[in-house]
């Protein structure tokens, strides 16, 4: 059912779980404000093209509002609220560790947000019962489409849990045709998962490896540049800490220009949680959060990117030199004007890579198409 239509070029679909109709305003900046009432947060809004096919806008949020760019023309959006039953008060996240190890496809591919949340009145005295009653909501990269997953770890499709004296383990599958994929999540820790020592807001106990193995084989760049095809990979989740307490050398910028191209890209680094404090000793800082990346002079209008999926942080020995990975098409909201002319010019990613550490080396600047071939730019 279709409410409204406010501008010419935005429809507003139909609400889910109770919520009222969205509404969409315009403000002095230019920009557009999609609000809506009811339900029960966290809620997540949604875009389609064709009211089939739904993306996730962003990530989820307790506010009852969120921002549009004006440019995100000719969409429909719809806002789902929290699934019942409510999923309880929240214990932190976890997200892949964007560092040093690793490969950095990997780390793009396997990205994803894990929240947890406790139901009213369970009781949680060890690690084995708590990740078996937390309700979990993961954000995750499907292909070039970021979706939700809401319910408990028991709940994945086709999930098995298993469990050892010190670990816990659990397989599933997601995707489809191309993107299906068998995945499994390993927890180890340095205690019995019985043992009623395990405090809930010490998400960061546990060691966490992600891994998934294609059904389709899927491109890699390895540490020499080379291009490969693999079935398998993994990675790790840890849990960050976002307060904002960094010293200043963690405020990261990458900005220069490269054959016409600027790159203009400012983040946070930091160092992981580890049973609930901060790592005391760490080898190369994690991304914490992005401020955002612009790349001006690769298609007509800048691309903006501020969702954490549209970029991958990928640092080499101690973050000396740092690359990035930016997949535009995974930005909420983007001009379609700005993905057709990145299709026409085959750009799937754009690879800048900062030698920070070596201000005697350049910069450079890298594309991979939607053929999987790396080229210099």
């Amino acid at each position: 059912m279709i409410y409204r239509c406010l501008l010419t070029s935005l429809l507003a679909a139909s609400s889910l779980l109770g919520l009222e109709p969205v509404l969409i305003q315009q403000n002095d900046a230019e920009e557009l404000l999609l609000s809506w009432s009811g339900g029960e947060p966290p809620y997540v809004v949604q875009q389609s093209q064709d009211l089939t096919a739904w993306t996730d806008l962003g990530e989820t949020t307790d506010q009852s509002f969120t921002i549009l760019d004006r440019s995100a023309v000719q969409a429909f959006f719809r806002v789902q609220g929290a699934s019942e039953p409510i999923l309880g008060e929240p214990y932190g996240q976890w997200r892949i560790a964007q560092g040093e190890f690793g490969e950095a496809l990997a780390k793009h591919r396997l990205k994803s947000i894990w929240e947890f949340f406790l139901p009213e009145d369970a009781s949680v005295p060890t690690a084995s019962a708590f990740f078996t009653t937390a309700m979990l909501r993961i954000q995750y990269l499907d292909g070039a489409v970021v979706k939700t997953f809401v319910g408990r770890l028991e709940d994945l499709p086709q999930a098995v849990i298993s469990t050892g004296e010190k670990k816990i383990s659990v397989t599933w599958t997601w995707g489809e045709d191309v993107w299906k994929r068998d995945l499994s999540l390993e927890m180890t820790f340095r205690y019995g998962i019985d043992a009623i020592r395990f405090n809930p807001v010490n998400l960061s106990d546990p060691t966490i490896r992600l891994r998934a193995d294609y059904q389709t084989p899927k491109p890699n760049r390895d540490g020499s540049g080379k291009v490969t095809s693999i079935t398998s990979e993994e990675a790790t989740l840890v849990e960050v800490d976002e307060s904002g307490n960094a010293p200043g050398w963690w405020q990261r910028k990458i900005q220069f220009t490269h054959a016409g191209v600027t790159i203009d890209s400012q983040f946070q680094i930091g160092v992981p949680l580890i049973e609930g404090g901060p790592a005391f000793i760490f080898k190369t800082p994690l991304l914490v959060s992005w401020a955002g990346t612009t790349v001006s002079g690769l298609t007509n209008a800048p691309i903006e990117l501020k969702s954490r999926f549209a970029q991958t942080y990928y640092p080499f020995h101690h973050n000396f030199v740092e690359t990035l990975w930016l997949e535009p098409r995974l930005e909420p909201g983007i001009d379609p004007a700005i993905l057709e002319e990145l299709e026409e010019k085959n750009i799937r990613f754009i690879v800048p890579q900062n030698p920070s550490a070596f201000p005697n080396q350049e910069p450079t600047l890298g594309v991979m198409g939607f053929d999987d071939v790396f080229r210099d730019f």
